[in-house]
């Protein structure tokens, strides 16, 4: 999977600084996110482009969680177990929170918007 981003985004995935990505939730995400859970571990790469540049970073793909506003309840969704993507759980926002493999830290910093629906990518180490 390809994404496209700004410079200042790019730039602090690229230091290894910002380990999320958001983007707005739309049924679109869902297919772009099945196609690369779906796929075996080492495989599982985003490669994020530094605007319409050539320049590049290849991430590791942890999973992805996604945030629906519902009323005043904030609902996470996240793929429980990465390994049989199609077992997703609904989960408290506290259990995502401590859940190692998905922790999501939502910072402002890196783009993060509280009032959005969101799927929100967790990223893991850089690939050469």
């Amino acid at each position: 999977m390809i994404l496209f981003l700004k410079h200042k985004w790019f730039d602090l995935i690229a230091s290894g600084e910002k380990k999320e990505e958001y983007r707005e939730y739309k049924p679109y995400w869902d297919k772009r996110i099945w196609q690369i859970a779906t796929l075996p571990p080492e495989d599982r790469i985003i490669e994020f482009r530094r605007g319409y540049t050539k320049t590049a970073v290849r991430v590791r793909y942890l999973g992805s969680v996604r945030k629906r506003i519902d009323g005043d309840d904030i609902l996470y969704r996240m793929d429980a177990n990465v390994a049989n993507p199609e077992y997703i759980a609904t989960l408290h926002p506290d259990v995502v929170k401590r859940c190692n493999m998905m922790a999501i830290e939502c910072r402002a910093e890196w783009g993060y918007e509280p009032g959005k629906n969101l799927v929100i990518l967790r990223l893991g180490e850089i690939v050469k």
